[in-house]
């Protein structure tokens, strides 16, 4: 018998290093529909960290990030 329990599929998520160095912020997001968009100040933080905190506020997330915008 297979299984009922659904599994969510991940949401889209767009993460680019577009804040200024001296942003008050280094990582700004708004949710839309299903997913994420985000900016951050790669002087503030790195982008691996800012998409742990992405991931650990929203859960499963994939990226859709361009590959010009990382």
């Amino acid at each position: 018998m297979a299984s009922s329990i659904a599994v969510p599929k991940p949401a889209p998520a767009a993460l680019a290093g577009l804040l200024p160095d001296d942003a008050p912020h280094p990582l700004r997001f708004q949710r839309f529909g299903a997913g994420v968009i985000a900016a951050y100040s790669p002087a503030q933080i790195k982008r691996s960290d800012a998409w742990s905190v992405l991931t650990d506020l929203f859960g499963d997330l994939f990226d859709v990030t361009p590959a010009v915008a990382r």
